[in-house]
């Protein structure tokens, strides 16, 4: 591989970053916004951890 094809590689590789950089920058948060809308809420997350947590034949 000559030093002319390795600079074409590398600014390739460069010129990808730099795109996939920026569509996460403007893209990225409302992205992980619409993940969490699928998620359940947060108060609900914590009360199945209190619930696991009170024991195997506890009701609660």
């Amino acid at each position: 591989m000559t030093l002319e094809q390795l600079l074409e590689v590398a600014s390739l590789f460069l010129a990808i970053g730099i795109g996939i950089g920026w569509l996460l920058t403007r893209y990225g948060h409302r992205a992980l916004r619409a993940f969490d809308r699928m998620l359940p809420p947060r108060y609900l997350k914590r009360t199945a951890i209190r619930r696991r947590s009170t024991g195997s034949g506890d009701t609660p």
